[in-house]
């Protein structure tokens, strides 16, 4: 996918703490590098704070992705496995992959995550057990 030129450099997440999890809110865009800086900036905040659980809410993002690039960000959350236990990540309908190929590489690589299109089942999915 095509960056936009002016897009991204600055972009970073909204960091919340709520009552049990951090939530985070990503900036809109539909570069899949400036997905991947915003998730490398969650990953910092996480490896200092280490939060039980974390709700990442991916809805600001719009476009197309490729396999590859649902791969890579699948990696990327498998670097949270030290830090966090669970991961609820909110998609638009438009974005979210049936296959769900990040959150596969990511569970596979042992992060305990999966996607949702509605936040209440998001949140009461994270918030289980």
């Amino acid at each position: 996918m095509p960056d936009r030129p002016d897009e991204g450099s600055s972009s970073k997440p909204t960091v919340m703490q709520r009552q049990g999890y951090l939530e985070v809110v990503l900036q809109p865009t539909t570069s899949s590098d400036d997905i991947k800086r915003q998730f490398e900036e969650i990953l910092q905040i996480c490896m200092v704070r280490k939060p039980s659980r974390l709700f990442v809410d991916f809805t600001p993002i719009s476009g197309k992705f490729t396999t590859l690039e649902r791969y890579d960000l699948g990696m990327i959350g498998a670097r949270f496995v030290p830090y966090v236990d669970r991961v609820a990540v909110l998609v638009t309908p438009e974005v979210r992959d049936p296959e769900k190929l990040g959150s596969q590489v990511a569970r596979n690589r042992g992060l305990n995550t999966d996607n949702f299109v509605d936040r209440a089942a998001a949140l009461a999915w994270l918030l289980g057990r």
